[in-house]
């Protein structure tokens, strides 16, 4: 019988579960490993940048976003729309600062999910000179991803929009974050 002695997968309960499947310890757990937990997403700038904002929205549900002049506190938030829900670290105006956000392991296992966010400089200018910025992705019992010198709109005195540069964080059915693009 083909895979007789190999280890099986097999997703319960709330953990990931590897069982023996014969032998002597047929049945018997090899290995157990957590599923993946909350991702959060970062966003930072160094001292030649001051308060970047950010449009952020699920794909699947753009209508609901998340930045300055959208869904926002100056204080971290948690914002719900039926089944989703995300954490906003709020808009952050300072220089050499950063913004996060933070998707509940549950909402990432809604399905396969795309989360985007647009980037510009509200104080873009002589003083604050910076276009890029890092994002850093990060996720409890998974993986991170860092994305240095993305790209971000330089627009004095305007709040990020859906024409500005942008990344996408993507996780698969099972909640796992899988790329930044």
């Amino acid at each position: 019988m083909a895979g007789i002695g190999s280890l099986i997968y097999r997703v319960g309960g709330s953990d990931n579960l590897i069982y023996r499947a014969a032998g002597a310890d047929a049945g018997h757990l090899v290995y157990r490993a957590a599923n993946p937990g909350d991702i959060t997403i970062s966003f930072a700038w160094n001292g030649d940048g001051r308060d970047l904002d950010l449009c952020a929205y699920f794909l699947d549900l753009a209508s609901w976003q998340f930045g300055y002049g959208y869904n926002y506190s100056t204080d971290e938030a948690v914002y719900t729309n039926g089944n989703y829900s995300l954490t906003y670290s709020g808009d952050i105006r300072g220089v050499a600062a950063s913004e996060y956000f933070i998707i509940p392991a549950a909402v990432a296992k809604l399905g396969q999910r795309m989360f985007r966010v647009h980037l510009n400089y509200y104080s873009y200018g002589v003083d604050y000179p910076l276009s890029t910025c890092t994002v850093v992705a990060a996720q409890k019992n998974g993986k991170t991803v860092v994305l240095e010198n993305v790209a971000c709109s330089t627009s004095n005195g305007r709040k990020a929009n859906t024409n500005d540069p942008y990344i996408t964080v993507n996780f698969n059915a099972d909640g796992k974050l899988t790329s930044i693009a």
